[in-house]
């Protein structure tokens, strides 16, 4: 009787941890170390102007996770996902020139 609690209690305590060999989840947290500075641009042709004014900025942040299974020879899946992003702000401005008819 004693051995048949033992080894019913070695199989409670070791099978959560061989089932992440199976399947597993996991969640994180991103921090992007970009910069894009602010600056300007302007392209001019014969009837219009274009000016593009954007602000810059710096360190993204995100989120993600994965999921995967692993049933080895059959089945072998994994999934990743991450979403970063961050404010952004530009003007745009359009000049027509007003002697073209």
């Amino acid at each position: 009787m004693n051995m048949k609690k033992l080894i019913v209690s070695a199989f409670i305590c070791l099978f959560p941890v061989s089932v992440f060999a199976i399947a597993g989840f996991g969640l994180n947290v991103a921090y992007d170390q970009v910069i894009v500075n602010a600056g300007s641009d302007s392209k001019v042709s014969s009837i219009t102007e274009v000016r593009i004014l954007r602000n810059g900025f710096e360190n993204g942040a995100g989120a993600g996770g994965f999921l995967y299974l692993d049933v080895i020879p059959y089945i072998d899946l994994e999934v990743d996902f991450q979403f970063v992003g961050n404010t952004y702000q530009f003007d745009f401005q359009n000049y027509l020139d007003s002697n073209v008819d």
